[in-house]
This record gives C-alpha cells, structure tokens and sequence, in this order.
C-alpha cells in the first residue's frame, strides 16, 4: 500500500512527465487540492475521469487526518495531487505523509517541474546551498524579520511571492539587503514567463519593468560572512573592550553581525581582555 506524490505542470502542459501521464491514466482514489481545477486538467489532456475517485485535501483539510487514511487503506492506496508543481512544496501534502508513515503506508513519488528549482536555474545566482521559504508574511515587520534572519544564512534564498504584494517587498529588500543580487521569476514556464536581475539597492531603476501580474517566484543571495578572524573586525571589537565595554555586550552585537556562537565568541574576547 502506497501514497503517491505526482507533480503536475506549473504552467506548460507538456511538462507532464511520461511516467506522470502514464499514471493519470489509472483509476483509485486520488486526492486533490482543487477537485475543479484536477478534473479541468484531466479533460484538457484528454486524460480519463472514469475509473477515479477525486476527494479534496487541502490545507482546511488537516484536522481529519484519520480520515484520509482510512479512505486510503480502503482504497489499497491512493496519489496525491497539488493545482501545479509539486503537492509538498508549499501544499499541503506533508501532514498526511507523516501520518501515512505513523500508519506504515510506503511513500511513493512521480516527480516533475517545480517553481522553486526553475527560479534558482534561471537566477542566475549561485545554486549551493539554497533556502527555500515557502510564502512570507504579509506584515512590513515581519518581512523585515525574515530578511534580517536570512542574512545569517549564506546562500540563495527563494519564496512565493504574491502580484499584489511583490513590489513592497522587493522595496523592503533593497532597503535591508541593498548588496544582495536578486532575480525575479515570473510565470515561470508559461507564454509570457520573464525574469529580472539586479541588485537589491538599484530596484528603483527595475521596477517598472516588472509586470503585477501572475505568480512570482524571488530569490536573493546573501554572501558568506567573514569570520570572527577578520582583522578589521577584531580590531574594532578590541576597541570597544579598550572602552570598557563588556565582553558580553561585544559578543553578543559579533554574534548578530557574523551568525556565529555568541558564547564561543564571549570566550575568545574574554581572553583577550
């Protein structure tokens, strides 16, 4: 018995993987975040209907875990489905895989397209290591939050981002990450897909190009911090210790700036006291 996770399209039909197409053609129960939008996929690929029993899961879904399971073991199994892409990446497919595992039921994947790797392909930016955030919080706050958090994180980060909000946070971005290289996926895969590269701080000159329409995908790559061993940075930290100010305080303002330990950096500026 098996759950199976089948990524469907993103934007273009014919990336539907022949191993994918060949197992739509099956019936058994399939579970779909959007039953409308699943049965308008199957009818536009001439894929059958018969033979398949179509339940929703979404993310309002999740408290009936039990549920699906028992629809599942009744039915020798079932596939998973999102709208487009992947039904784990920023879907709602987790839970129940956690739970098929809690019950022994095999996890399955037929793999395809997914917004998250085609964005950092055409980024432009460098692939390893890469972070992956999903949507970010709506709030100004918050986003500023998450981008003060990812500083600490060398790599490219990557997030949904919706038409209506992405013009804000591209503004955010250029004012707390000016330095950052950014590229801007939209419609990734589709007619009128386009992506935009720049840095952070010059987005005023980009943003009229770039089109509120769609679904975007961001990315922004953060470059290694230099470690506590930087000779300006010591000799700074020195200074303030000359200044009588505690090695506490240091370590704790080196520890934000650098993402290192603030206790192995307290104990390294204590010595140097």
């Amino acid at each position: 018995m098996e759950l199976i996770l089948l990524s469907l399209p993103i934007g273009n039909p014919a990336d539907l993987t022949q191993r994918g197409k060949e197992h739509l053609e099956k019936g058994g129960l399939y579970l779909s975040e959007d039953t409308r939008v699943f049965l308008d996929f199957l009818r536009r690929n001439s894929l059958p209907i018969d033979g398949k029993e179509i339940r929703s899961f979404h993310e309002h879904k999740q408290n009936e875990l039990d549920k699906y399971i028992e629809m599942i073991k009744e039915s020798g199994g079932a596939t998973i489905v999102s709208d487009a892409g992947s039904p784990v990446v920023s879907d709602p497919a987790f839970p129940l895989i956690r739970a098929c595992l809690n019950e022994e039921i095999e996890i399955k994947s037929i793999p395809g397209v997914s917004a998250p790797t085609v964005a950092l392909e055409l980024s432009g930016l460098p692939p390893i290591p890469f972070h992956f955030h999903g949507f970010v919080a709506r709030e100004k706050g918050k986003i500023k939050e998450f981008l003060e958090s990812a500083s600490q994180q060398s790599g490219t980060h990557l997030f949904f981002e919706s038409p209506h909000r992405v013009k804000t946070t591209l503004e955010i971005i250029s004012e707390v990450l000016p330095e950052s290289e950014v590229a801007i996926g939209r419609e990734l895969t589709k007619s009128f897909e386009s992506i935009h590269r720049f840095k952070a701080g010059e987005y005023h000159s980009h943003a009229d190009q770039i089109v509120e329409k769609g679904e975007f995908t961001v990315a922004f790559h953060v470059e290694k911090q230099s470690g506590v061993n930087n000779s300006k940075i010591t000799k700074l930290a020195q200074e303030c210790l000359d200044r009588k100010a505690h090695p506490k305080s240091v370590s704790k303002l080196l520890s934000a700036i650098l993402g290192e330990d603030q206790k192995a950096l307290y104990k390294r500026l204590s010595k140097e006291d």
